[in-house]
């Protein structure tokens, strides 16, 4: 029989199944050590009563230990900062946890409960060590690659003795690459061997109270030497430096005696001439639209629209404020055409930074692999267009602090402080993608959601108003609907495709919606599909959903019920005025005679024959014994018959 339910998250296993568990997740955890929920199951599965019983008496036989067992402090966002940590000077313990947080895009709340320990005296042991394992990566200074991750296990394993740590360490070993399996047994083993058996215990330490502490003096605390590795690289890092500044110096003074030597040399004066000579601006800031056809207006085809009678008033874009979420292969080119564009402010939000491996798509060069995408997408756009003024936010607005700072830039990020006019959603997750619904569905703010395929050969884009369309929530995609975790779904060496192509026509798309909704031309879309292979463009329109998931949309279509249902109907039709019909003069003498007033005329009713409306331009000369109320048809007639008449009387008086 399996144990009674001791606390809100327990699951009880019998024996059995707990063995079962134990095998199954160890195979999946071995095989696929990014899924989580396999790797916390083994861990909890194989963490038999007497190992946890003995961390539990270590920590109890340290003044520190005893105090964390006595008040069970935990991790979380309910209990640090993460603003504040974020905050900290560079180096610190704190600071170092925030970039480790934010690096990797998760959280303390995202360690799952423990689930199946049957001890409530080893409760608190298995998540207290969950919450910081982080720590152990930052003080050992391990990445959380493949052979930091065996390195870290090999440490607790010494140290704690569990049986996840030790057979990650082992297993996980066997399955480096030859380099760095031999680089693990040659340098990392030693080092972590020698460091787990000196060093303080690690459980026993209370980190939460050490963040404002820079991390060489918490490793002092612990008694951690870096690895000699590590050591090395800096010191012959700083050699580098010292040796550049000391080259740099004694070839700045070198130069500097031989302009005091010779004055009027040409190396000199090329010196002076480049001195003299500033950088010219790339172009001024334009104070008011010009549709005015010159060589130096960059605005002058923009204008053209409205003098075409396409858009009413072009100059208003200069009013608008939109918010891109994603600055990737879709939202820096989206970012690019709305500054073409001349947009009024934009608004950018992305955490991640630029790789070499993104030069497959738009925008970015490789000069500026390593800096955040939100820095570089500014800098570039600033010299594309410095009208627009340019907001950036480096972090992931799914954390709940980011969250909060993104609904208040919804809420007040315009010109005028108020509220934007329009969000974009180009991420490519759909964690991001139900934070931006959520956040629009409770600030009742329309937003336009866009997204390409991982074949990279179709994609989307979506206009959403809460109440009146659908929400993401209210058709969600199948792994949201079935609340799996994307992430457990990435494998190593494995990534979506992505073509320029398809990216540039989706962001044509979205910024092409997005024209026609701030200018108020031509009819918005709300819903436009694109499908490569069969270049197929569906066009739907998507009602919302009655029993969705968003608390918030329920409320915005009640909402939008009851606009409409206040509505009046106008009926009231106006009559079109009618315009006279007015011809231009022609050679032919042709008139057109409005048939809807008679004609007033001093001369005799029309007995030409002719159509209705039309008349002769002269009359035929009329013959003495051509009766007058002859048409011309007529009177000729009657002349040929005559005629004939004549020649046969001749004929027969000949004879």
């Amino acid at each position: 029989m399996s144990a009674p339910k001791l606390y809100a998250s327990h699951v009880p296993l019998a024996p059995l199944s707990r063995l079962f568990l134990g095998i199954g997740s160890a195979v999946t955890a071995i095989t696929d050590p990014r899924r989580g929920d396999m790797v916390a199951a083994m861990g909890e599965t194989t963490a038999i009563g007497p190992v946890l019983e003995n961390i539990r008496k270590r920590m109890d036989s340290d003044i520190v230990g005893k105090r964390l067992l006595e008040e069970k402090p935990r991790i979380s966002n309910e209990t640090i900062d993460r603003k504040w940590l974020a905050d900290l000077p560079e180096g610190t313990l704190g600071k170092h946890y925030s970039n480790f947080l934010d690096r990797l895009n998760t959280s303390p709340d995202a360690r799952p409960a423990v689930k199946y320990i049957n001890d409530l005296d080893h409760l608190y042991v298995m998540q207290r060590y969950r919450e910081t394992h982080d720590f152990t990566h930052i003080a050992l200074e391990q990445k959380t690659n493949m052979l930091g991750e065996v390195t870290v296990k090999y440490f607790e394993g010494i140290q704690y003795g569990l049986p996840m740590c030790v057979s990650g360490g082992i297993f996980g070993g066997a399955r480096l690459l030859r380099k760095h399996r031999q680089e693990l047994i040659d340098k990392y083993l030693p080092w972590v061997v020698e460091q787990a058996s000196n060093a303080r215990f690690f459980m026993a330490f209370d980190w939460e109270n050490h963040f404002e502490k820079q991390l060489s003096e918490v490793q002092k605390e612990l008694n951690v030497a870096r690895m000699k590795k590590q050591q090395d690289e800096l010191t012959g890092f700083a050699e580098n430096i010292d040796d550049l500044a000391n080259r740099l110096k004694n070839a700045l003074n070198k130069l500097e005696e031989r302009k005091a030597e010779s004055p009027d040399a040409p190396g000199n004066q090329l010196g002076n001439s480049q001195q003299e000579k500033q950088p010219t601006p790339y172009r001024e800031k334009i104070g008011k639209l010009s549709g005015e056809v010159v060589d130096s207006n960059p605005y002058s085809r923009l204008m053209a629209l409205q003098r075409m009678g396409i858009v009413q008033d072009y100059e208003i874009i200069r009013e608008k404020t939109v918010a891109v979420v994603g600055v990737g292969g879709v939202g820096s080119v989206v970012a690019e055409m709305l500054t073409r564009c001349g947009i009024g402010k934009l608004i950018l939000f992305d955490y991640d930074k630029v790789e070499i491996a993104n030069m497959n798509r738009l925008f970015y060069q490789p000069n500026q692999a390593g800096l955040s995408k939100v820095e570089a997408a500014r800098d570039t756009l600033i010299h594309v267009n410095p009208d627009v003024e340019i907001e950036v936010h480096n972090f992931n607005i799914t954390t709940v602090d980011n969250f909060d700072t993104f609904v208040q830039r919804i809420r007040q990020g315009s010109l005028t402080n108020s509220r934007v006019d329009l969000v974009l959603s180009c991420v490519d997750n759909f964690e991001a993608r139900m934070a931006v619904n959520m956040a629009c569905n409770e600030e009742n703010q329309i937003w336009m959601e866009s997204g390409v395929s991982e074949n990279a050969v179709s994609g989307h884009i979506q206009y959403i108003e809460p109440g009146k369309t659908a929400c993401f929530a209210c058709v969600p995609p199948l792994v949201v609907a079935s609340n799996i975790d994307e992430r457990t779904l990435k494998r190593d060496g494995v990534c979506a495709a992505s073509l320029p192509t398809t990216m540039a026509v989706v962001a044509g798309f979205l910024v092409m919606n997005t024209l026609k909704y701030l200018l108020n031309f031509g009819e918005v879309s709300h819903y436009v599909g694109y499908n490569a292979l069969a270049d197929f463009f569906p066009r739907e329109s998507i009602k919302p959903n009655p029993f969705c998931d968003d608390n918030h949309c329920l409320i915005r279509q009640k909402e939008y019920e009851a606009r409409k249902a206040s509505e009046t109907i106008d009926l009231e039709i106006q009559e079109p005025e009618e315009e006279p019909v007015v011809h231009e003069e022609n050679e032919w003498g042709i008139e057109l005679v409005d048939e809807s007033e008679p004609v007033l005329s001093s001369e005799s009713p029309n007995n030409s024959g002719v159509a209705e409306g039309l008349k002769f331009a002269y009359e035929p000369a009329k013959k003495d014994n051509v009766s007058g109320d002859l048409s011309p048809a007529q009177a000729a007639t009657h002349d040929l018959m005559q005629s004939i008449k004549d020649k046969l009387v001749q004929e027969a008086q000949k004879k």
